[in-house]
């Protein structure tokens, strides 16, 4: 059987395979919240699409300062709407 494939930005074909997950998540959550939702999927990669732009800045450099204190180099986005990633 053949894997599907996908058509990629640039035109071409590459085959296509993952899993979805469901991971229920409250967009109100609190830094304490978000920081353990992180380190128990383990991610390396967040981007931020809720709340305050200010305050949603101000929870991404905390993000980046804490993990870092930890030796984890997380890289958290902060998307414009409408802004691809």
């Amino acid at each position: 059987m053949n894997a599907p494939q996908i058509l990629n930005l640039n035109g071409t074909d590459k085959n296509f395979s993952m899993t979805v997950g469901y991971v229920p998540f409250s967009a109100h959550s609190d830094y304490n919240q978000t920081s353990d939702f992180i380190k128990k999927l383990n991610v390396r990669n967040v981007i931020l699409v809720h709340g305050d732009s200010r305050e949603a800045e101000r929870l991404r450099k905390k993000l980046i300062k804490d993990f870092k204190s930890i030796d984890i180099d997380l890289t958290c986005l902060m998307p414009k709407n409408g802004q691809r990633v």
